[in-house]
């Protein structure tokens, strides 16, 4: 997905920032894709899942 495609669903899901909340995702994602040449994947998709979730639920409108 790109950047692009990322603020449009951020937008779709009403988040108050999306171009903020696009760019945390997608540096999200790309932490996790790096952490993955360094350290088992165990536990790393859990870490991944938190992370997300706290950015959506930061930037979801009230």
């Amino acid at each position: 997905m790109d950047d692009d495609e990322m603020v449009g669903l951020c937008r779709r899901a009403r988040l108050s920032e999306p171009d903020i909340a696009a760019e945390l995702l997608i540096l999200i994602s790309e932490g996790a894709e790096s952490a993955l040449q360094y350290e088992a994947a165990e536990g790393l998709g859990d870490r991944f899942r938190r992370a997300a979730e706290a950015t959506v639920t930061r930037l979801s409108r009230r």
